[in-house]
C-alpha cells in the first residue's frame, strides 16, 4: 500500500493509548502532524510532530485554532 500525502494530519488525544499508537505510526511512516492535547508534558517526543495545547476537547473555538494555525513541521 502506497501512501502519499501534502499536509499536515491532525491528532487528538495523543497523549491516550490510542491517540498515541495513531501518531506513533504516522511517524514511523515519516508523516507531518499536528497533536491536539490537553496536557503537552505527558506528550512524548514524536519525530515531525508539531504539539499544539488547548484547555479541553469542549473548546470548539480553541480547537478550531489549534488545527488552523499551521506552521511547518520539522
Amino acid at each position: 500500500m502506497n501512501h502519499t500525502t501534502n499536509g499536515l494530519i491532525a491528532v487528538t488525544g495523543a497523549t491516550g493509548e490510542v491517540g498515541g499508537r495513531v501518531a506513533r505510526r504516522l511517524a514511523s511512516r515519516g508523516l507531518a502532524q499536528r497533536l491536539i492535547v490537553r496536557d503537552p508534558k505527558r506528550t512524548e517526543a514524536i519525530p515531525g510532530a508539531d504539539v499544539r495545547a488547548i484547555a479541553g476537547y469542549h473548546a470548539g473555538t480553541e480547537v478550531r485554532r489549534a488545527l488552523a494555525a499551521w506552521a511547518p513541521c520539522s
